[in-house]
């Protein structure tokens, strides 16, 4: 199991998570990355709903914005090869 789980989301998706980790009785920190009006990296939202924000902190919005754009990459790719499959079919 994890030590940690990143929603690609705000308040609702921890809370989602948060939700499908108890239905399976698992313990594990969960914390969001919420998108500010511009759809960028604003703010994390800690186990407890907590906004904190990127006040000084470059390197480390650099590194949450760069694992967000990687998972959003791959789930582009995911999709993409799942539709080429239904299509050739």
């Amino acid at each position: 199991m994890p030590n940690l789980i990143i929603a690609d989301g705000g308040k609702e998706q921890v809370k989602a998570v948060q939700k499908s980790l108890k239905e399976l009785k698992l313990e594990t920190i969960v914390i969001g990355l919420a998108k500010d009006e511009n759809h960028r990296t604003a703010k994390i939202i800690t186990n407890n709903l907590t906004e904190l924000d990127f006040e000084k902190q470059e390197k480390i919005k650099n590194f949450f914005t760069n694992c967000q754009e990687e998972v959003h990459k791959y789930a582009l790719n995911f999709h993409r090869k799942i539709h080429r499959k239904s299509v050739l079919k």
